[in-house]
């Protein structure tokens, strides 16, 4: 009896040894209380979860475009719901709610239908519905000077209670602004406590600025931040196509809204679990065309890198601050950004292809194996800046190889480019690797190809020639054009330069024009050679100083 009591004890120990810990965590459910919304219903989601836990809530459009970040906490039950107005800026399709993180997440989808209903308050606890917003009055007359546009906003609250400055930029007041300053219009607004702030402007009158030849920045400078929208980067045809109507009839909307309550519990947990610091309040960035009621999102501007500041409550170290994007998941990705100081006041500029929810962190990473390294300040700085990670937590392994699915995961974040959904157009790469979503990325934006046989090779380590290629056309990306100088001239530096394969020598010569390298050893290049992950970080430093990504 006390043997079988023995064994039975022993079956318990090990069952309780090996029974992951995922299994202990309850799965995340979620249900719609509609399957179909037209732009301006309210969709309510409930279900459960962890009792008493933070649930990150993430919606988004087809295009992967987040229409809707928050957080909710679940009761001592697990019980939580949340409710949102599907914007009018909303793209009809097939939309993702999510709910959870990491792998514990329930998903649905919502089918956005393109007709418009008036918005639905929201219910709140008590049953009682809030008031509706007062529509606002027109801003007041604007003043002009040096390039200048001094606007009064007018003020109101949005349905869920927050305020609301509404800025209305005249044509007028544009093209004086452009006679005495011909290639900036600043419009300056100060929206006092105002949680968001919307300024609005015909197209035709942005339209009319550009026949002029030259590009047209719009500056938006508001107490909280400021946006610099180019307007050669808007597609007003392609806009207008979208809502069925022309042009000149289009109103263009530019949205900055800090975060909410919710989303900035979100953010505080993500930055957190860095053991990093927040040094700007969060701030959403939006642009929108709209006509008769309905609007459609700017989401891309081509080429352009969009800047946008924030300002900062303290002084930084530009070495251990970097600015931050919230990503669909509600974790937290670099975006290109330097610092500034002027009369004792911090900002940072973020410059990025696309539109979303921006903080700025202080963050210091360093690995136990660069201490004494000659790259440790610059592993340490783009780890910092969460462009480079190690093998472990502190691991770095500087003189390791670098794959080229590393090397491209890390020009992806460099870049300030978003991951890609669904599989690489490579035959060795699929969804379920890692990897999948950078590469994808890095091919749509023309960074990388593939071997003639239709491989990534993506485990292969990455040759200083193929590093060369791969970062030639990151810096082409980031719009550096090169001075033209001829290849032979600038590899007449390197005695085996008749040993560079011809597919590679104009992007070794681009990079060494562009100062990101002087060749791996005195007088050589070595372009058959494996790079090592020291080599890497140290040029792609200097490809984000070249580009004005970070500071120099």
């Amino acid at each position: 009896m006390r043997k079988q009591l023995t064994i039975l004890c022993l079956l318990a120990m090990l069952a309780a040894i090996w029974i992951p810990a995922s299994a202990f965590a309850a799965p995340i459910t979620i249900q719609a209380d509609k399957t179909e919304a037209a732009r301006g219903e309210t969709v309510q989601m409930s279900g459960k979860a962890e009792a008493s836990s933070w649930i990150t809530l993430r919606v988004t459009d087809e295009s992967q475009s987040i229409v809707v970040f928050d957080g909710v906490k679940s009761d001592a039950e697990g019980r939580y719901r949340f409710a949102f107005v599907v914007p009018s800026a909303a793209a009809a399709g097939k939309w993702t709610v999510q709910t959870g993180s990491g792998t514990n997440v329930a998903t649905l989808t919502l089918t956005v239908k393109s007709g418009v209903v008036s918005p639905e308050p929201t219910p709140t606890g008590g049953g009682s519905q809030p008031t509706p917003a007062p529509t606002p009055t027109p801003s007041p007359e604007a003043s002009v000077k040096d390039g200048v546009i001094s606007v009064k906003p007018a003020f109101s609250l949005a349905q869920d209670g927050r305020s609301v400055a509404s800025l209305t930029i005249k044509p007028e007041d544009l093209q004086k602004a452009l006679a005495q300053n011909a290639d900036t219009i600043t419009v300056h607004a100060d929206t006092q406590t105002a949680e968001s702030a919307v300024a609005s402007v015909s197209a035709q009158a942005l339209v009319d600025l550009l026949k002029s030849g030259q590009p047209i920045k719009l500056n938006i400078v508001l107490p909280f931040g400021s946006y610099e929208l180019p307007l050669q980067s808007l597609d007003f045809a392609g806009l207008a196509s979208r809502l069925q109507t022309t042009a000149d009839k289009l109103e263009i909307r530019i949205k900055l809204a800090k975060a909410d309550s919710k989303q900035s519990a979100v953010i505080a947990g993500a930055i957190a679990g860095l053991g990093a610091k927040q040094l700007a309040d969060a701030v959403d960035f939006s642009v929108e065309a709209a006509y008769n009621g309905q609007s459609v999102p700017v989401t891309q501007f081509g080429s352009t890198y969009v800047g946008r500041t924030l300002p900062l409550a303290e002084g930084v170290d530009p070495s251990a601050a970097t600015g931050v994007m919230v990503d669909s998941n509600g974790g937290l990705q670099f975006v290109p950004s330097v610092f500034k100081q002027e009369d004792d006041k911090w900002t940072a500029e973020l410059k990025r292809k696309g539109n979303s929810l921006y903080t700025v962190i202080e963050n210091r990473k360093s690995f136990r194996d660069t201490a004494s390294h000659w790259a440790k300040a610059d592993v340490g700085l783009l780890a910092s800046k969460l462009i480079v990670q190690g093998v472990t937590a502190d691991a770095f392994l500087p003189d390791a190889d670098i794959t080229r699915a590393q090397f491209t995961a890390i020009i992806v974040r460099a870049l300030g480019l978003q991951e890609q959904s669904g599989d690489a157009p490579f035959r060795d790469v699929t969804a379920a690797d890692w990897f999948s979503g950078a590469v994808s990325a890095a091919a749509e934006a023309k960074l990388v190809s593939g071997y003639e046989d239709g491989a990534f090779r993506p485990n292969a380590p990455i040759t200083r020639e193929e590093l060369a290629v791969l970062m030639n056309n990151a810096l082409r990306f980031a719009g550096e054009p090169g001075s033209g100088k001829p290849t032979e001239q600038l590899l007449a530096a390197f005695e085996d330069s008749d040993e560079l394969a011809a597919w590679s020598r104009d992007a070794v010569a681009g990079i060494v024009e562009a100062g990101i390298t002087e060749g791996k050893s005195a007088g050589r290049y070595e372009g058959a050679a494996p790079a090592t992950r020291a080599e890497t970080a140290v040029m792609v430093k200097r490809l984000l100083q070249k580009a004005g990504f970070i500071n120099g």
